[in-house]
């Protein structure tokens, strides 16, 4: 029974140290959080996924659409004004890319590094205060 307690005790002490979704968090400027909820609101409805299901036998990946917002745990910015998020949704990690000002939005790091510009942008992370 002790065993179960103490279990039951790291289990919730260890949900407190989870990584705030900055999209919600108020300890990052009103403009990052912005560009953070508008980010996971892009992966959601623009972002794709393959998932095989693996049932009797092997199944090829289906593409599948997220079907919950995702959490932001950690937001980039870069001096050419373009963002980077590390968004985790469905059990799905992976990074998006956002320019504000072009309205111009990338899924997956594999897109990214084929765009042409992609490695002169340098990111550095936006830190809570």
């Amino acid at each position: 029974m002790r065993n179960g307690i103490a279990l039951l005790l790291l289990a919730s002490l260890s949900a407190c140290s989870v990584t705030p979704d900055l999209k919600d968090s108020r300890d990052i400027p009103e403009a990052d959080r912005a560009t953070a909820m508008r980010m996971a609101q892009l992966v959601s409805t623009r972002c794709r996924y393959e998932r095989s299901l693996v049932r009797d036998g092997y199944r090829p990946p289906v593409v599948t659409k997220f079907t919950e917002l995702p959490h932001i745990r950690r937001l980039y910015t870069s001096s050419s004004g373009w963002y980077k998020a590390e968004a985790i949704a469905d059990g799905v990690q992976g990074m998006a890319y956002y320019q504000q000002a072009s309205g111009r939005f990338v899924c997956g790091e594999g897109m990214w590094d084929k765009l042409p510009f992609s490695s002169t942008v340098t990111f550095s992370e936006v830190r809570p205060r």
